[in-house]
């Protein structure tokens, strides 16, 4: 009867080390998880911020883009109004007639 007791007192020692290691490997595996969710969130951070860095270069590439066009487009508009505006236009109409006669 001894023997049996004393192996079912070693089997339940063997047992604790056994639960002990385990609960220590559950630890490690929480701690890997938690650093894991850390590092992703951390990438999800920087990501956000590198598209939102994009977003606002494109927005101001459009505007100067846009702005661009602008000053062309009122430079067209001045440089009309003044050809029209000084007569220059109707001495460009008095020679294209000129020369057709």
């Amino acid at each position: 009867m001894r023997f049996i007791v004393a192996d079912h007192e070693r089997r339940i020692g063997d047992l604790e080390r056994s639960y002990s290691a385990l609960e220590g490997k559950i630890q490690t595996v929480e701690n890997g998880q938690l650093r894991l969710e850390n590092t992703v969130m951390g990438a999800n951070s920087e990501q956000k911020d590198l598209m939102n860095l994009m977003i606002k270069s494109q927005f101001e590439f459009r505007d100067k883009r846009l702005s661009s066009k602008e000053k062309i487009h009122l430079a067209l508009i001045s440089g009309v109004v003044t050809v029209i505006g000084g007569g220059g236009a109707v001495i460009v109409i008095q020679n294209v007639f000129h020369l057709w006669r």
